[in-house]
């Protein structure tokens, strides 16, 4: 089962799709319709899967907290390629080119997005969450 939405007040539509994963996890993406941001990839088959499927452009990687079932399948995903892996400054994962922190913000060129960090410990100690606080 696939969860997606479609939205974008006063831009061009983007789509807001839940990859399952895993028995109980899902991997978010957001795309325009050419490009992608994949958020807390744990696995890369049914990422790899649904792009090729959408023929989606991967433009960048989100990671939320150095868990393997959200971080598993950045390596290869981002591997050979120039797409940036943005995580959590105060965590250790592998594949991270973009550490950030609490009112760092991630801009995205394409879909064109601009995400504030926010610091929400707790399910671990430098989970991170990105607020969509516009657009790029």
């Amino acid at each position: 089962m696939e969860i997606s939405g479609v939205g974008g007040v006063g831009h061009s539509a983007l789509e807001y799709a839940a990859i399952p994963a895993f028995q109980d996890n899902y991997i978010w993406v957001i795309s325009n319709g050419r490009d992608a941001v994949v958020i807390d990839p744990g696995d890369e088959a049914p990422v790899r899967a649904y792009l090729r499927e959408r023929r989606l452009r991967l433009s960048a990687i989100l990671l939320t907290h150095h868990h393997g079932d959200h971080t598993g399948g950045a390596l290869a995903l981002a591997e050979g390629q120039d797409i940036p892996v943005y995580g959590p400054a105060s965590e250790s994962i592998p594949g991270v080119t973009h550490p950030v922190r609490e009112k760092n913000t991630v801009q995205i060129k394409t879909p064109a997005l601009r995400f504030s960090v926010l610091e929400v410990p707790g399910h671990t100690l430098g989970h991170i969450a990105f607020f969509a606080s516009g657009f790029a």
